[in-house]
């Protein structure tokens, strides 16, 4: 991956710059102006709960046709990251990126109206596993087998909400100790299915990530 362009991550702490949870980010139909309002005639897409790579998730939810929330501890500006493989450097570079609006917070959120969730990755997932709220989240929809797309250091919340036992997995490969301490079957690969979970390491595994993830969308919560 060194040498590749920077991609926008997940914020570097919890009480500064919290990351969306879930990448839930904002309604299909609209961006920066807030909440827009479909005809009342128009019958209203699934909603998918998601946390990013935020970016890559929400625009592809979003250009399928699926309406997207972006939660977080709290309805806030969260604040992200660019993480970077430069030259001299043993480890990934983290510079400041984008600002995003968090739609709901993570205690406001009823996994029975989402479709699916999505968990990106970025340091704050360390934090975010800790927030019962999000562990709730996820053992909702692990428990409901609703579609669960997590990427990077995202596996790390989903691990502590106890839905990997058993599972197969793919994570940034740093984390491979831990997706085996949390009972997961781990592959080093760019796209990992494992019935409604879709795993990928890390940005570059984007493409694979969401193509992958879409076609299990489709399947569990196609739209009209």
């Amino acid at each position: 991956m060194r040498g590749q362009l920077g991609a926008q991550e997940n914020p570097t702490a919890l009480h500064e710059v919290a990351s969306p949870g879930v990448l839930a980010g904002v309604r299909l139909d609209e961006f920066h102006e807030g909440r827009a309002h479909r005809p009342t005639n128009e019958r209203a897409s699934p909603q998918v709960e998601v946390p990013d790579s935020l970016h890559e998730g929400e625009r592809g939810l979003r250009e399928e046709g699926y309406e997207v929330h972006v939660a977080a501890p709290s309805r806030k500006k969260l604040r992200f990251v660019v993480h970077d493989f430069e030259e001299g450097f043993d480890t990934y570079t983290e510079k400041p990126g984008y600002t995003w609006p968090a739609d709901i917070a993570f205690a406001e959120v009823v996994p029975e109206e989402y479709a699916a969730v999505v968990v990106p990755g970025g340091r704050a997932p360390e934090y975010l596993r800790n927030d019962p709220e999000v562990r709730r989240i996820l053992a909702a929809f692990a428990g409901a087998d609703k579609p669960i797309a997590q990427i990077c250091h995202g596996p790390l919340i989903t691990a502590a909400a106890g839905a990997l036992d058993g599972r197969t997995v793919t994570a940034y490969p740093a984390l491979e100790p831990d997706m085996r301490a949390a009972g997961a079957a781990f592959r080093d690969s760019e796209a990992v299915v494992d019935g409604t979970l879709v795993s990928a390491r890390a940005w570059p595994d984007h493409s694979a990530w969401m193509r992958e993830f879409l076609t299990v969308l489709r399947a569990k919560a196609p739209l009209a």
